[in-house]
């Protein structure tokens, strides 16, 4: 259904979690028939109990196959907002770090006086390496993260300009 797509973006192990603990599920993909998100909803159940059994999934799956109108009702997305964009927002330079598992670099952000995530989305791989973050695979994970930030306040930026208008 998300064409091979990531189904969760670019979030780390860590926030898809907490988020899918707190009762986050995905949203439809692009043209997904709202009967198949339905049925993708009910086997994401947090109560195991709760979830349709394989013999339960085939049946309702037949159904769907068999009455192909119900697939011509596809679900709606939001289209004012990006849900792929949408990570979680730090309070800090060292929750970030922790939702990368990087808070061991902590010491080496605080000797480089930047305490505020405004300017973490400034940083470069070069500014990175300046810093001391040696590893290749470490300033990759934090500039992937940072650019997900960025995207992140452009796309809250133009949330709130459209809710201005």
């Amino acid at each position: 259904m998300s064409f091979s797509d990531r189904p969760y973006w670019d979030w780390t192990n860590v926030n898809v979690i907490k988020r899918v603990t707190t009762g986050y599920r995905l949203p439809a993909t692009k043209d997904c028939p709202k009967v198949v998100h339905s049925l993708m909803m009910d086997c994401w159940e947090s109560d195991k109990n709760k979830r349709p059994k394989f013999a339960e999934i085939v049946s309702r799956l037949d159904e769907i196959i068999r009455s192909s109108q119900v697939l011509k009702d596809v679900a709606q997305r939001p289209e004012t907002t990006s849900v792929k964009y949408d990570v979680p927002e730090f309070e800090s330079v060292e929750e970030w770090l922790q939702s990368i598992n990087m808070d061991n670099y902590s010491e080496i952000f605080q000797a480089a006086n930047i305490d505020n995530l405004e300017e973490v989305t400034k940083l470069e791989e070069q500014d990175l390496k300046e810093m001391g973050v040696k590893l290749i695979g470490h300033r990759k994970k934090m500039n992937k993260s940072i650019k997900s930030m960025k995207r992140q306040s452009v796309n809250r930026g133009l949330a709130e300009d459209e809710a201005a208008i």
